[in-house]
């Protein structure tokens, strides 16, 4: 048996770094900070459509905002889980970023 440290695995809700330079995209930058919106399985050929790899469905995080208006899809090797203290900072900003959205909402 195999046993793994689960506290590092990439989940929806996760807030994870950019760790890579390959992107030609401007606004994927190494260090860039970014909310896992969600995952999903797909293949990796048109070839073996059976051997699969999971992909994260991600949106920036710019000035303690998660900006949703935009949606790209990145390998987990391309990110890293923010520490403990991050992912709670994160959240909370999250948190308020929505409420705020909420009041907005009602008025």
């Amino acid at each position: 048996m195999v046993k793994y440290d689960t506290s590092k695995l990439i989940r929806s809700g996760d807030f994870c770094e950019v760790i890579t330079e390959k992107f030609t995209d401007k606004d994927l930058k190494r260090g860039q900070l970014v909310y896992v919106a969600g995952a999903k399985a797909l293949p990796i050929s048109e070839e073996d459509p059976y051997t699969q790899r999971i992909k994260f469905f991600v949106h920036l995080v710019e000035n303690n905002i998660v900006d949703t208006s935009q949606l790209y899809l990145m390998d987990a090797n391309s990110l890293l889980k923010a520490s403990v203290a991050r992912q709670k900072k994160s959240t909370k900003l999250l948190r308020e970023q929505v409420q705020e959205q909420l009041v907005e909402g009602t008025d």
